[in-house]
């Protein structure tokens, strides 16, 4: 079978060190490789004005949350594989960040489209989009050039559905699409309460590396004062909550060790030091390493907001860590508060510390439960059954 991937979200290999960019469409990529299906990835890469590459990153991001790579390098278009995926970056440039792309710059990035697949007589059967735009103009100019493939529109957050203009959007490119995706139920939520969609729908979660999900035994069982937080400093991550709320608990003698970096470092090593909470900053490490130090611990705890999807807490749950997550966001609907883990508030200090309280009280039996239930959860969500059961989404 002949896929196309269309995205403006793909993991760059020269990405700058400072973007959020996720690798999760490459996941999806690489595993219909190793199933036999041949591959090509077109890669709507964003450019800027040239300014916009020379503002301090640190007041760029802090103040407009805009967490792109910004390297000069990437302005030119680039083709090269990856774990044997085809990959096509075309740069299509925007005048404003976050802003919407003129219809010259859209049909001309089309057109350059339709010249490679010429090129490369490739005739997708299925033609699937990560994130809004401008995936869901091109998904629908395709469909015309190409009837016959099935496509698909997977969407990633509920940001783009708020922006001016997306009606039109709506109204005429959207009903085009045969299969709509949400990367969590949680998006499917908010975009359902936002336009409603008259489609049959599937959720496209991302999978854990097989490789990282353990046997059938849990060895020992969970030393829960030793807390894991592993994500980016940044504001709506809420790492100071889980600060705060472990430093009303100092009775305990919890122990937080924290892997990530991010603009908020230097403010959330400071609010340890004021509260007098003993943790271990580590920095950003490789995930075999951070594989390990999830072994290590006994909970995993973030209670972040706007999280689409969180990958970091199944490879938690996969390693046999009773992990919190926030209710209401990309976990909803996977755990289940009590049974494979715990919700609380998003940022919710309170919230958190009653769930921290709870944990305390279990008996060994119970939290052993809640690990081999978290165990089981994790292995349904590795990437190559989560890569099938989307390609069958598309398909069906």
């Amino acid at each position: 079978m002949k896929i196309l991937v269309l995205t403006s979200i793909y993991k760059d290999p020269e990405d700058s060190k400072d973007s959020e960019m996720t690798p999760v469409v490459h996941y999806f990529a690489r595993q219909w490789v190793r199933m036999g299906h041949e591959v090509e990835v077109i890669h709507n890469f964003n450019t800027y004005l040239l300014p916009i590459y020379f503002i301090p990153k640190n007041i760029l991001f802090k103040r407009t949350n805009f967490r792109v790579s910004l390297n000069l390098k990437q302005r030119k278009e680039k083709h090269y594989f990856m774990d044997g995926v085809s990959i096509h970056r075309i740069p299509i440039k925007k005048s404003i960040p976050r802003g919407p792309y003129s219809k010259h710059r859209l049909n001309n990035q089309l057109k350059r489209i339709l010249e490679l697949l010429k090129d490369r007589s490739f005739i997708p059967d299925v033609i699937v989009g990560h994130a809004e735009n401008p995936q869901i103009f091109q998904l629908y100019k395709l469909k015309k050039e190409f009837p016959k493939a099935r496509t698909s529109i997977v969407f990633h957050g509920i940001e783009y559905l708020n922006r001016a203009g997306f009606e039109e959007w709506k109204d005429v490119y959207l009903n085009s699409i045969d299969k709509y995706g949400f990367r969590s139920e949680s998006v499917h939520r908010k975009a359902q309460e936002k336009i409603g969609f008259n489609k049959t729908f599937f959720l496209c979660p991302s999978g854990i590396d097989d490789n990282y999900i353990i046997g059938d035994s849990l060895k020992g069982t969970a030393d829960i004062h030793k807390i894991l937080y592993v994500g980016q400093l940044i504001e709506r991550k809420h790492l100071k909550t889980v600060i705060e709320a472990l430093a009303r608990k100092s009775d305990y003698k919890y122990e937080l060790t924290v892997i990530g970096a991010g603009v908020q470092e230097s403010e959330d090593r400071a609010f340890a030091n004021e509260l007098g909470v003993s943790v271990c900053f580590k920095g950003k490490l490789p995930h075999e390493t951070v594989i390990d130090e999830m072994r290590k611990a006994g909970c995993f705890v973030m209670v972040s907001e706007n999280e689409v999807f969180g990958l970091v807490y199944l490879e938690a749950m996969a390693q046999g860590c009773i992990t919190i997550a926030s209710e209401k966001e990309g976990m909803e609907g996977i755990i289940i508060d009590g049974k494979n883990g715990f919700l609380a508030k998003a940022g919710d200090t309170d919230s958190l510390c009653e769930v921290l309280d709870h944990i305390r009280q279990l008996s060994e039996e119970k939290k052993q439960s809640i690990r081999i239930q978290s165990l089981l959860t994790a292995r349904e969500f590795s990437e190559s059954a989560v890569a099938q059961k989307y390609l069958s989404n598309v398909i069906s």
